[in-house]
């Protein structure tokens, strides 16, 4: 969590490294991986516990999208950064492939139960 408030105040600040606009798509892979990242380590630290009834839905995905959306709201009111829902569909994809991940490393790796 610290890596992505770090990065997220780089952004609004208008500091982050200016290697990065020479990478392509930079923008979108940092957001796929930050969050997902994040997504996979805060689902790993709360259990793997889930919210709502049907769909069951990862606890650390609901709280980090909604992070991810506030955040996309917050841009809006910022001169240094952009509003894009591409960068929402990075997170996205990011957050439910790493907690998915995640998650499957867990029950591989997790001793069977005799039946």
């Amino acid at each position: 969590m610290c890596a992505l408030a770090y990065g997220t105040a780089l952004a609004y600040l208008g500091r982050l490294p200016i290697w990065l606009p020479d990478v392509p798509l930079h923008d979108k892979a940092l957001h796929f991986f930050g969050y997902g990242l994040v997504a996979a380590t805060l689902d790993a630290a709360l259990g793997r516990r889930d919210c709502g009834h049907r769909p069951r839905v990862p606890l650390a995905a609901a709280a980090i999208l909604a992070l991810s959306a506030l955040d996309e709201v917050a841009q809006s009111f910022s001169a240094t950064r952009s509003v894009s829902p591409f960068d929402f569909l990075a997170n996205l994809l990011g957050v439910v492939l790493f907690v998915r991940l995640g998650r499957a490393v867990t029950r591989a790796s997790s001793p069977r139960r005799p039946a």
